[in-house]
Parts: structure tokens; sequence; C-alpha cells
């Protein structure tokens, strides 16, 4: 059985890191089947050429002879015993967390910090990206470690998907993104805009600007309830349009 190969892991090499010196590297990888087209067929024997880590060229057939100018080096990569396709995207993620039992995620809301689920993300990433998906839309985290996973993955210096980072879900008092429901008042945080949550149009856009701040690539505003939240508030609009 064919095991599938990521075209797209490639995509950790970075032209920062593909750089040896003046030296950069080419890579050749020659692919036993290459699925280039979605809802065309696979081609066979096939040539992909990587040159500052994004897709040069891909040509039918394994080319063994490359023509590069002097500062760069050929790398071949066998894969023509493998089936080789793009990276997937996934357009809703968590990184820095999983799913749990509610038992479990109160527990680790009173007794954790955000820097566990930083740790967390860690260990996430590099097996989303292992899993075949090179780029993720990440749609809610806990305080600022998205961004610094975000940094460290596109610096190289630990493994994941390229992420687009929301930051912090934005969400009404007691609305689908209120990690404090189902916490007693007595030992509940404040949630301010800065973090959760925000009512109205004003703190609604005191929210935007912070994450704007924070350099978030989007912003994930939960106008609804959901299914996994730790109130029975139901699925209808929990915003107001303004």
């Amino acid at each position: 059985m064919l095991r599938t190969f990521l075209l797209f892991a490639l995509a950790m090499l970075t032209p920062t890191a593909l750089a040896q010196g003046e030296q950069k590297t080419v890579y050749v990888l020659h692919c036993g089947a290459l699925l280039d087209e979605p809802g065309q067929a696979p081609r066979g024997n096939s040539t992909v050429i990587v040159r500052d880590g994004a897709i040069d060229d891909v040509l039918d057939g394994y080319l063994l002879d490359v023509m590069t100018p002097a500062n760069e080096m050929v790398e071949f990569v066998d894969l023509t015993e493998h089936f080789v396709l793009p990276g997937l995207i996934d357009c809703h993620t968590h990184l820095t967390g999983e799913i749990q039992t509610m038992d479990v995620r109160l527990r680790r809301a009173l007794s954790e910090e955000t820097t566990h689920s930083a740790i967390d993300g860690v260990v996430f990433a590099e097996r989303t990206l292992m899993a075949g998906f090179t780029t993720v839309r990440n749609v809610g985290s806990a305080g600022s470690d998205i961004y610094a996973l975000r940094s460290r993955i596109n610096e190289g210096v630990i493994p994941g998907p390229r992420i687009l980072a929301a930051g912090q879900s934005i969400s009404v008092t007691g609305g689908h993104g209120d990690r404090t429901n189902g916490i007693s008042p007595v030992l509940r945080p404040e949630m301010t805009p800065m973090q959760a949550i925000a009512d109205g149009p004003y703190e609604m856009r005191k929210a935007v600007r912070e994450r704007v701040k924070r350099g978030s690539d989007l912003i994930k505003i939960t106008a609804t309830g959901g299914v996994l939240s730790n109130t029975a508030a139901g699925v209808d609009q929990q915003m107001f349009e303004d």
C-alpha cells in the first residue's frame, strides 16, 4: 500500500533555512505518483523541483540532470515508491488544546495556566503536520501562546504547519466563548475585552483592536451558541447586530 508523503512538508525548509552561507539547495523530488490537480487523475512518474522553499517546476518522468547557477547545489529526494500530494489545509483548528470532557475542562481551567496549553501546542502542531496538514487556520486560543507557536514554527525552531492565528475568540458574557461558564463565581476570574468577553459595540471594537495589535491574522467571534458550551444557552444568536 502506498504511503502518502507531503510535498509541502518541505515548507519547513524556509528560504532562510535553505541558505548555507551564500549557497542554496534545490530539491529535486522523484515521485512514484503525483496528485497535482484536485479532481484530476494522479500523474505517473514525476519530478518536482523545489527552489527557495517553493515549487519551481513539475515535470513528467524522472529528471536526472538539473542545471543550476553556481550558488545552488542539487539534492535528490527519492519518493519513487510513494504517492505525493500537496499539503492539506484545515480551516478550523485549536492547536493549543483538544476536546475534553466538561469535568476535565473545568479542572484544567482552575488548575492550569496558558503555559500548559503553549506546551501542548508544540505537540499538537507537529502531530497536525505529520497528519498531512501544512496550513491551518487557528480560530481560538487562550492567552498569547498561539502567536508564540506561530513565530517559532516560522523561524524553523519547532516543526508545525503554517498558522493563520485568530488569538482569543470574542464572546459575550455567558456566551459560547466565555471560558468561565460552569465555574463558581467565587473562583472564576474576571473576563475583559482584552481576554475573551466583550459586551456591546464599543467593547467589541476594543477587543478587535487588541487582537490586531497582537498580530492576529483573522478575528474569531462566537456570534451564536455552540454544542460544546459549558452552558445550556442553545445555539441561537448571542450578539446584537450593532
